[in-house]
């Protein structure tokens, strides 16, 4: 009797499993097909293709894995309930390479980022490429500006638990190098974080759930800017000063990168703040060759709705012209990450024409070719102090 009460649940156990596995399977094929995770901003992985190489390197299985992994049924689901655990049962000190501190969500630094021994190499390289970028805007009377902002980590690095990496000696000498090298060549190097220091690095200045810095640090990055290249042009341009401009708040709530890496799970009373001139001037806006009428910020319909660092000029654009018809004045060319975006919306103020790349996303030309094609005046490059270094995309040479 015992045995065969046994079998009976081994095999219901089996059934049980199968049916699972099968009822998986259907919904697997049944569900809507996502190309992108929201809350993980980020493309999913797609279906892969075999061909007698990818089946015998194994890299189509491997593929596949990622595929499956990222299609699974429920996923968001059971993503939310795991990163809800971690946050409110095991109090997790980093959740999704999020630290959750007790009052902002900081990137997690693995200790290998700290290593500083390529700093000296990775500086001469940057240095090469932005030396052939400001030897070709010199060649027709224009003037190149390498512009450094803190990035989340560097404005908060105090806030990062003594047990947790926070980049602090690699920043402060890869800053250093930087900052001496580039002299030496001649380049002019606008490093954001002197004027965050003399602002004894204000936290208003930056977000405590994005990665960007507020609209506060965004205008004092302008207004560093714009006062370096009046200074070297010896020429007065409009600017936004205090007291002709207005910051509102959006109501909307703020979800910004790090809370998307919590699935919206951590609670914030921050909100997204936009910076309007007194005095508008009229303008047209061009994106990739498309008129987009005249716009700064992509405001949400509605104050339910999320918003993001993206309200800023719309988010990351390959290609952008915002056109001021002021033939008077100077032109400008800004490329450079998203860090770009807030100070766009800032910048175009001053100028006839501002011209936007980001070669992340821009492709048909490379950055000496559209300088030759447009001529600026000035050209300015924006990078954070995490891509200060690197030389892929935006820290590009002329080629």
């Amino acid at each position: 009797m015992e045995e065969k009460m046994e079998r009976i649940a081994r095999i219901m156990v089996i059934l049980f499993f199968s049916l699972f596995l099968f009822g998986n399977l259907i919904a697997f094929f049944l569900q809507e097909e996502k190309t992108y995770s929201y809350y993980e901003n980020r493309n999913l992985a797609k279906l892969p293709e075999a061909s007698k190489e990818t089946l015998s390197n194994g890299q189509w299985g491997s593929d596949m894995e990622s595929y499956l992994v990222d299609h699974t049924t429920a996923r968001e689901i059971m993503l939310t309930a795991d990163t809800w655990i971690d946050l409110n049962v095991l109090y997790r000190p980093v959740v999704n390479d999020v630290v959750v501190g007790e009052n902002c969500l900081l990137p997690y630094l693995p200790d290998w980022m700290e290593d500083t021994s390529t700093i000296s190499e990775d500086v001469a390289e940057i240095t090469a490429n932005l030396s052939s970028v400001d030897t070709l805007v010199s060649s027709y009377g224009g003037q190149y500006y390498y512009v450094a902002v803190p990035c989340q980590y560097v404005c908060h690095q105090k806030d990062y638990p003594w047990y947790l990496n926070n980049r602090a000696e690699y920043t402060a000498e890869s800053v250093e190098q930087l900052t001496k090298v580039l002299g030496d060549a001649g380049i002019s190097f606008v490093d954001i974080g002197v004027s965050y220091a003399q602002r004894d690095w204000d936290p208003s200045l930056s977000s405590a759930v994005d990665n960007h810095y507020s609209i506060e640090g965004a205008y004092l990055t302008y207004q560093t800017i714009m006062e370096r290249i009046c200074n070297d042009r010896k020429q007065e341009l409009p600017l936004l000063e205090e007291g002709n401009y207005t910051i509102t708040e959006l109501p909307n709530p703020y979800l910004g990168s790090r809370m998307r890496k919590l699935l919206d799970l951590w609670s914030s009373d921050e909100r997204l703040k936009i910076l309007t001139p007194k005095e508008e001037i009229p303008f047209t806006r061009l994106n990739g060759g498309t008129e987009e009428g005249s716009y700064l910020y992509r405001l949400p319909e509605t104050e339910e709705e999320d918003v993001l660092y993206s309200v800023y000029m719309g988010g990351d654009q390959p290609f952008t012209v915002i056109d001021t018809h002021r033939p008077e004045l100077p032109s400008i060319l800004v490329y450079g990450d998203s860090f770009t975006n807030a100070a766009e919306s800032l910048l175009y103020y001053g100028f006839d024409k501002m011209y936007s790349f980001d070669f992340r996303y821009y492709h048909e030309k490379s950055l000496g070719e559209v300088i030759m094609q447009y001529q600026p005046d000035v050209v300015v490059c924006i990078r954070d102090y995490e891509a200060l270094l690197s030389t892929d995309s935006n820290g590009c040479g002329v080629e």
